[in-house]
């Protein structure tokens, strides 16, 4: 008889504790306006839920770098860029550093996933919550660079265009002036 409670609350422990093994994680805002991440949509308060973005990563088993993440790198990119001259090759240069502090939080992102898989104690889950708010910080500081970095490289085409822009308009003018003095 005393053996049934001992498995009644051994079974309730497992199924609470239990941890899908789904890639999946989400993206959104909290009440102060930081960026969140969680594998868990139960997590994210429910006005927000339909407007959360849903990401995919990588089993551990697989390649995990910024390779397989075809929103964080352009498919062609100008020669100029690649050799490291020109007004872009300072955004390269962070683009590069931001892919390697990707591939290191996707690599973190794996750990807390086998962390949250072996918790059995208290302090272990503690740990892990402590560990996970951190990344969620990471998260947040990567995302900021990304956002400032894509502006500054859109600031710096926008610049390009206007300069190559205003060559054609005199070159145009050139040769308007000397068509014109050709007649």
């Amino acid at each position: 008889m005393k053996t049934f409670p001992i498995l009644c609350v051994t079974a309730m422990v497992t199924i609470v504790f239990a941890v899908p093994a789904s890639a999946e994680f989400y993206k959104y805002k909290d009440e102060t306006g930081a960026i969140r991440f969680t594998d868990d949509i139960s997590r994210i308060p429910e006005d927000q839920r339909p407007k959360v973005k849903q990401y995919y990563d990588a089993p551990p088993s697989q390649s995990t770098g910024a390779e397989n993440d075809q929103s964080s790198q352009p498919e062609t990119r100008p020669a100029e860029e690649e050799t490291g001259e020109g007004p872009l090759a300072g955004v390269e240069q962070k683009r590069k550093a931001l892919d390697a502090e990707f591939d290191q939080l996707n690599v973190e992102l794996n750990e807390l996933r086998e962390m949250r898989a072996d918790m059995e104690t208290k302090k272990q889950k503690v740990e892990y919550e402590k560990r996970a708010k951190a990344y969620n910080q990471k998260i947040a500081e990567y995302e900021k660079k990304r956002v400032a970095l894509e502006a500054e490289e859109a600031r710096i085409r926008a610049e390009i265009a206007a300069k190559e822009a205003e060559k054609k308009a005199e070159a145009l003018a050139e040769s308007e002036k000397n068509s014109k003095s050709a007649e």
